[in-house]
Order: structure tokens, then sequence, then C-alpha cells
């Protein structure tokens, strides 16, 4: 059954994905480049090193959300995949079980798990490159730009390819199946 899940949702799964990082992607840099527009097009503002509060509180959510986001995505898949080893996941958004995952089995799920880590992964880092965004618009941090610029690459680095996520899934399944005493 899990491959066959695998070879019919995949592509669209994967497209799915593929629009959602995109678009995650394209709004930070659609307001990087907009903050610095902004800031040339003003003859007497100049970039700045960006040691201000601003600044340096942009580098430290970076650095906190850099730091917490893989943590926080570690966390959300353990504790779905204990969920989905004894029975009791539900698919976030408040979907019942029967919308969609029932039929899949366990593939179909951990293909959910895996859609809400990448939006939460993107979104942490998302957050941090707009806030540094900010402080490249108000105070022409050059920290800041490239700090945005480096999140964004971070955000560009959680794009799925058809290997990685059959790969994960294939991961995931070996480790519920160990949760549940099974083996392969």
């Amino acid at each position: 059954m899990p491959q066959k899940v695998m070879n019919e949702r995949l592509p669209a799964f994967l497209m799915t994905q593929r629009i959602i990082v995109g678009a995650l992607l394209q709004g930070t840099l659609v307001f990087l480049a907009v903050a610095i527009y902004l800031r040339v097009k003003e003859p007497e503002v100049d970039f700045t090193l960006g040691l201000s509060p601003i600044s340096v509180a942009a580098v430290v959510v970076a650095i906190l959300v850099v730091l917490a986001q893989p943590l926080v995505a570690r966390w959300l898949v353990a504790r779905s995949r204990q969920q989905i080893a004894d029975g009791t996941w539900n698919p976030p958004g408040g979907h019942s079980p029967a919308d969609s995952y029932i039929d899949t089995g366990d593939t179909g799920r951990l293909m959910a798990v895996y859609q809400t880590k990448t939006i939460v992964s993107c979104a942490m880092l998302e957050g941090a490159a707009f806030f540094a965004t900010i402080a490249v618009l108000m105070e022409g941090a050059i920290i800041c730009l490239v700090v945005a610029v480096a999140l964004m690459v971070a955000i560009a680095a959680r794009f799925p390819f058809e290997r990685q996520v059959s790969e994960w899934i294939e991961q995931q399944h070996r480790l519920i199946d160990d949760a549940r005493g099974f083996t392969r």
C-alpha cells in the first residue's frame, strides 16, 4: 500500500509543496526588493552597518529562529509519528481523519506531517526574514540585508525534491514500524 499511495499521490503532493515553499520565498524576496528600492531612491539615506537596537534585535531573532526551527520541526515530526503509531493522529487544521487520509494509510498521514513540518519551518524563517527586511527598510542595515538573504536561502533549501521526500517518508515508516514493534 505505501508504494502505491506514493506513486499515485506524490506528484501532486510535490507540486503543492513546491508552490507553498515558492510562495513563501517569493513574498520575502519581493518585500526585500521593495525595501532596497525605497532605501536607494532616497539620495540622502545611506546604508549602514546596522548596529542600532532594531538591527541587533533582527539579527538576534534570526539566530534564535535558525537554532529553534530544526528543533521545532523534529518535535513536530516525532510527536506526529508517535500519534500515527498509536492510532491517535489527527490531521492539522481541524480536519477529520476521514478527510482523504483514511484511504492512504500511514503514507498519506506522513505526507500531511511533511507538509506541516515544511510550512512551519519556512514560516519561522520567513518571519525572521521579514524582521531583517524591516531593519533594512528602516535603517539601511547591511548586516540585516545579509541576514535576510541568508534566511531566504534557508527557505529555498526546503524546496522539496521527489527523492528527498520519498526517502523521508520511508524513514518515517521504519520508525513507525519500530514503535509498533513491526518489522518490514
